[in-house]
């Protein structure tokens, strides 16, 4: 008898032997490192690596069973033999060779896949086999996290006892990854004993990564980090082994659409853990929104500078990397305000030996008592911000204190206001990348502007008798919540369903009294989609220098729909074997890719103008011909088009705002930035974006546009 079942958990068995040591690959000895630097646990360790986790276990065995590395079963972390740790620790001496034989030893191991923890081999009891079972359908493919161990024993009870006999317990001995997710497993009866039957699913050595694909992906791994050696650099292994776990696990943000997508498709009842689990995200992107205006073209970006510099009641935070006197002179009139009390910090990103033109310009600002300007800690800050009080923030793509509102290139921004977790980190951002002096006559806490804060509508959760079903309980809390008549905060109406579904599940008959439906609560999400959009709410995420290529391959792999990314310069570098490869598997996918770019390099030709060809596009040719064949479509640009914006939108639903040029990626030690962007979650801060880019491409290239009107439509 033999079918197939699903389950996340698998066990695998490593026949471990010491062998000589001393050639250590550059990939184990990557590892090794980060392990000595606290990175421990395996989905920290996978992120590290940028790998599937089918291909990182696959490196880690090996490093298991050659006793390089070690796994402590009590907390599931990875360690190092003592001998290996004090050779590596020394500079100078190799890593012991250990004997050249040794007893063999099995390791019986068992990973959780969605935990990503690691621990001793579990055996499952089954449950009767009279129970109701749960039919192995293979057009449907099931959730990992909505198929427990229960339904499991459920479905491999019913297969064996088909066949008459009676299930003891279970061996997971392993499992081979598919496409969805999940795991898929023989289940057959190989062996019984007194009078029952013992099911065991074997491991299959032939579903291993064969060695030559490792060695391609330990090859493309020392690539990635040659390309990004700043990240060791600047932040040490343990802080990026624990940032690139964050990017592997979730790069780009789930949002709201995401949330509802699963639920849309389903029929059934939930299970209560997963229905919890999505309400907590659900309240969690909530409590993270906060009021988003696009802001489209430079004009309208110096307008809003002037705006919040004008409004500011305690103190603003300008950072901008270039500092001209046309720039400044669109704030300089509030500056010089007699009656100005607000304190201002100006963040000068590039030193003035780099950018000599910034000297008059800052002597005629330096002399107002209530300015401070950071002229020292030069060639950092590449960032475009402005922070007034803890309440409103624009991040913009244009240099807005050295390019004036009438400036030829296309720029766009974003303003938040309401405060809140975003405007903390705008303000902690800018207090790492402000000179220590600067940063101390600050205040750069949310803390300290508790009297400047925009008081938020609060509401006491009411006392609510829990209905029979979710939806019933959505509308008793929106009917207290909403009684008043005026508008309530989403965020805390979401908060206040997740409390009181809690409660209900807490209560001795919660399992019966509340039936979840995956239909209503699709239908709750698309509610709170439509409170968000219609309050000009957004969920909002700042991302950092080091995570910024993260996204852009991630928005590759993720996209359904289309991908844009606007970037003002583009340059090889960055359209490197890697991103080729990303591409061409979201080409393959049937996505729609659009690449803009303003100029081919960093530095700008003096006979370059918008609409005139380049003669270096060799490198798009080269692109477009790398990726014929694919089933989805790259439209890219063969000629300037005046654009100075970093956009990436993703399928037309969310758009990362930043200062990072998305096509090209620099790395030099003369050249050390520090870059800021904000993940949007929203439908009508993308449709402005593309909007304000078609309207401007129209004026540049006209025929251009008409082919990106058809393929984003």
């Amino acid at each position: 008898m033999s079918s197939q079942v699903y389950f996340p958990a698998v066990n695998f068995r490593i026949s471990a032997v010491v062998v000589s040591t001393s050639a250590v690959s550059p990939i184990e000895d990557h590892v090794l490192q980060a392990i000595l630097a606290g990175v421990e646990t395996l989905d920290a360790l996978t992120g590290l690596l940028g790998l599937p986790l089918r291909f990182a276990m696959e490196i880690l065995n090996r490093m298991l069973r050659r006793n390089l590395v070690m796994v402590d079963f009590r907390t599931g972390r990875f360690g190092i033999p003592r001998s290996i740790q004090e050779a590596m620790m020394s500079a100078s001496e190799p890593i012991p060779s250990g004997p050249e034989k040794s007893q063999i030893t099995e390791y019986q191991l068992c990973l959780n896949r969605c935990t990503g923890t690691i621990s001793r081999r579990r055996y499952l009891r089954m449950i009767a086999p009279e129970c109701p079972a749960l039919s192995y359908q293979p057009e449907r493919s099931y959730d990992i996290t909505d198929l427990d161990e229960i339904r499991v024993e459920r479905t491999i009870s019913q297969l064996v006892a088909a066949a008459g006999l009676h299930v003891r317990d279970v061996n997971l001995a392993s499992a081979r990854p598919e496409v969805d997710g999940g795991l898929i497993a023989e289940a057959s009866c190989l062996e019984w004993d007194d009078g029952g039957a013992s099911v065991t699913l074997q491991f299959d050595g032939r579903q291993n990564v064969p060695p030559q694909e490792v060695s391609e992906l330990e090859a493309m791994v020392l690539t990635m980090r040659s390309e990004r050696p700043w990240w060791w650099r600047r932040l040490g292994p343990r802080r990026s082994g624990k940032e690139a776990s964050v990017v592997a696990q979730r790069c780009i943000p789930q949002g709201l659409g995401s949330l509802a997508a699963p639920f849309e498709r389903r029929g059934d009842e939930l299970s209560r853990d997963w229905a919890i689990q999505t309400l907590q995200r659900l309240a969690e992107v909530t409590r993270s929104s906060v009021i988003v205006e696009p802001v489209i073209g430079p004009a309208h970006v110096v307008r809003e500078v002037q705006q919040l510099v004008r409004g500011a009641r305690e103190q603003i935070v300008l950072v901008c990397p270039f500092l001209t006197e046309a720039g400044l002179q669109s704030v300089l009139p509030y500056l010089e305000d007699p009656k100005r009390v607000a304190k201002t910090f100006v963040i000068h990103g590039i030193d003035d030996a780099v950018d000599a033109a910034a000297g008059a310009p800052s002597s005629r600002i330096a002399g107002l008592s209530h300015v401070v300007l950071d002229l020292d800690h030069g060639s950092k800050a590449h960032a475009k911000i402005a922070i007034q009080d803890a309440n409103s923030a624009l991040v913009t793509t244009m240099n807005y204190l050295s390019s004036g509102g009438a400036s030829p290139l296309f720029d766009v921004g974003v303003t938040l206001h309401g405060g809140g977790a975003v405007i903390d980190d705008l303000l902690l951002w800018a207090s790492s990348v402000a000179a220590p002096a600067v940063a101390k006559k600050g205040a750069w806490r949310a803390n300290d502007f508790v009297g400047a804060r925009t008081s938020a509508s609060s509401h006491s959760l009411p006392m609510l008798d829990v209905p029979g079903t979710f939806a019933a309980l959505v509308e008793e809390v929106a009917g207290r919540l909403h009684g008043s008549g005026d508008r309530v905060d989403c965020r805390v109406f979401t908060q206040s369903v997740l409390v009181a579904t809690e409660h209900a599940l807490r209560s001795p008959d919660g399992d019966t009294k509340l039936l979840i439906q995956a239909s209503e609560i699709a239908t709750f999400i698309q509610r709170v989609v439509d409170d968000l959009e219609a309050s000009h709410r957004a969920s909002v995420e700042v991302v950092s220098t080091t995570s910024h290529r993260a996204f852009l391959f991630d928005a590759l792999e993720r996209a359904k729909d289309s991908v844009l990314v606007a970037s003002h310069h583009i340059g090889r570098p960055s359209l490197g074997p890697n991103f080729r490869k990303t591409l061409r598997r979201a080409l393959d996918r049937g996505v729609t890719v659009v690449l803009l770019w303003g100029e081919h390099s960093v530095q700008p030709r003096a006979d370059a103008r918008p609409g005139v060809p380049d003669p270096g596009d060799a490198l798009i040719s080269q692109l477009i011909a790398d990726v014929e064949g694919t089933s989805g479509r790259l439209v890219v640009n063969r000629m300037p088009l005046g654009i100075h914006c970093k956009l990436l939108v993703l399928d037309r639903a969310a758009t990362l705002v930043t200062s990072y040029d998305l096509l090209d990626f620099i790395d030099s030690h003369e050249y050390n930035r520090n870059e800021l962007g904000l993940w949007i979650d929203s439908t009508r801060v993308a449709s402005a974006m593309l909007g304000g880019l078609r309207d401007h491409i129209r004026g540049v290239h006209p025929e251009f546009a008409r082919t990106l009107d058809g393929c984003l439509t």
